[in-house]
């Protein structure tokens, strides 16, 4: 009976003993808390910040190096706070700097085109036209006869942005003896286009809107038409073209 009563109390004794030394020798093995799925970081960190002696979990030993821990503990600690920062913002705990960009460049004049907002036209030197007309074709065979004048050259220019026109304007003026030919037999036409007759007031001969890119051509040509009924004698016609932008 007393072999029987002490057997168990010395293999209690040896569990015990046994039990204490493989918890002061359990960390030999380099293991390491496992953590949990879901684990803070943060918190895995300051866990491994601790002392050994104070890991939780385990392995866990008995003789940790106390100093030496203590002075790795801070830098954990600050290394687990930039981490679980990291982490909560998905990046790296130190923002990448912006590049610098070019500097802005430095004004140091201006240039300031004023170009004229106008319309020009441009006449022909001869200012004075005279049909065909003589002894060497009138009388014609036959009446009503037409006859020609030269065509005269204008040019016309825009810079402006808004429509514009030119107008043509006749007047009779009278001879000596106040004696003057019908408007509505003088003819004329634009650019070889078709032949207009002349009425007593502006004419529209060109229109056009925006900038012309450049001098257009507008040649201008005259035709009188005689029913044989007009008395001898010298007649003018006075011609005026205005160049004119509309609103």
């Amino acid at each position: 009976m007393i072999p029987r009563s002490r057997a168990p109390e010395k293999l209690s004794a040896f569990h015990r003993e046994r039990k204490g030394t493989l918890h002061g020798s359990i960390l030999s093995c380099g293991a390491v808390p496992v953590p949990q799925p879901r684990q803070n970081p943060l918190a895995l960190l300051r866990s491994l910040a601790r002392p050994l002696g104070q890991q939780e979990g385990p392995c866990l030993t008995s003789a940790p190096d106390t100093r030496r821990s203590r002075r790795a503990g801070p830098a954990v600690l600050l290394a687990a706070a930039l981490w679980g920062s990291a982490a909560a913002q998905g990046g790296l705990p130190f923002p990448a700097l912006p590049l610098p960009g070019p500097a802005p460049a430095q004004t140091d004049a201006l240039l300031r085109p004023l170009i004229p907002d106008l319309i020009v036209l441009r006449r022909p030197a001869v200012t004075e036209v005279t049909f065909d007309l003589g002894p060497a074709n009138y009388p014609p065979a036959q009446f009503p006869a037409r006859y020609f004048a030269p065509a005269q050259a204008f040019g016309v220019f825009s810079s402006s942005a808004r429509p514009w026109t030119v107008q043509l304007e006749v007047r009779s003026q009278p001879d000596v003896r106040g004696r003057t030919l019908p408007l509505p037999g003088l003819n004329f036409r634009v650019n070889g286009g078709p032949w207009v007759q002349v009425t007593p007031g502006p004419q529209v001969v060109l229109s056009g809107s925006g900038p012309s890119a450049g001098w257009l051509p507008l040649s201008v040509e005259f035709a009188l038409d005689l029913t044989g009924a007009e008395a001898g004698g010298g007649y003018l016609f006075d011609m005026t073209f205005t160049a004119l932008a509309l609103p």
